[in-house]
């Protein structure tokens, strides 16, 4: 949707990038400044430079090749920021240049891709071909699968054609079963994973196909969460754990299942007003910045032709 009202790949990424920074800005301001508060925090102090990666939204794998030395980040949650960049890139510059339907094809080919390389590390690694990182790092393949399901999804709800929506789900079970194959340990195949991704799939599919279901989910609770969504999931990581353990420090006769509900009433009311006042202001003073410094460069080069 997003691309189809956009007038090309400049101007589709010049939006994605205002929806996407004025509240990574904020949040990590706000993450790295209380950081001495929540000091239980997992990942520890941050540096300064730990800012880098968030705000330039690009992932620290690659400002390490850049810089030649280790880069940290604020938030371990910060990963799926920058998949989501690569994926706009891969997909505007996909749209625009072959249309939604190669967009799609070449997101199946980069998910298959993806999920293939990790099976084949042990491979691999055995012959010094050290290119699982690199490779699942520039394309972030296997994502894309997801992403082509969602495409093939919001093609369904537009058209209403069956045979878009049946592509839609095979191919959402079988990204569902690729994610059976875990990047972070040495389990050969994880059921829990599937299971998890298959319950997902289920619930998106009954919420675009069956309109009481679709009711459902747009209750007034989870809109709320919905609308507060980006910036809760950028803050909640490090800081909820924080505060679970301050909780469970003083409070330690409260039952286990009860001590995250408080932290993330606190996170999610957080999130609720960056949402809700910062990011529309911010947003506003961002394109009134990119409208001026386009308007003066439309002026600067009419006067250099005149």
């Amino acid at each position: 949707m997003s691309l189809e009202k956009s007038n090309g790949f400049a101007h589709f990424m010049v939006k994605r990038w205002v929806r996407l920074f004025p509240a990574m800005l904020v949040c990590s301001l706000l993450i790295f400044t209380t950081t001495s508060f929540f000091h239980e925090r997992p990942m520890g102090q941050p540096e300064f430079r730990d800012l880098l990666p968030g705000l330039t939204l690009i992932e620290p794998y690659f400002w390490e090749l850049l810089i030649g030395s280790p880069q940290g980040q604020l938030e371990g949650t910060f990963w799926s920021i920058y998949v989501e960049i690569k994926l706009y890139i891969v997909a505007g510059l996909c749209f625009f240049i072959l249309g939604w339907r190669q967009m799609i094809a070449v997101m199946t080919v980069l998910f298959l891709v993806g999920t293939l390389v990790l099976y084949l590390d042990p491979w691999l690694v055995r012959n010094e071909l050290h290119t699982t990182k690199l490779v699942l790092s520039i394309f972030s393949g296997r994502p894309c699968g997801w992403f082509a399901t969602g495409a093939l999804f919001y093609r369904y709800s537009i058209t209403g054609n069956r045979k878009i929506l049946g592509i839609a789900m095979i191919w959402a079970i079988a990204v569902a079963f690729g994610e059976g194959k875990s990047p972070w340990n040495e389990m050969p195949f994880e059921w829990a994973r599937v299971w998890g991704c298959l319950v997902v799939v289920g619930l998106f599919t009954l919420a675009t196909t069956y309109s009481p279901v679709r009711g459902v989910m747009g209750n007034r609770i989870l809109l709320l969460i919905g609308f507060a969504s980006y910036p809760l999931y950028l803050l909640h990581d490090q800081v909820m754990i924080s505060m679970i353990n301050k909780i469970n420090g003083l409070i330690s006769w409260m039952p286990v299942l009860l001590m995250p509900l408080l932290p993330l009433a606190l996170v999610l009311c957080i999130a609720w007003l960056i949402a809700r006042f910062v990011e529309p202001v911010a947003r506003f003073w961002l394109r009134k910045a990119l409208c001026d410094c386009a308007a003066w460069l439309k002026a600067k080069r009419g006067h250099a032709g005149v």
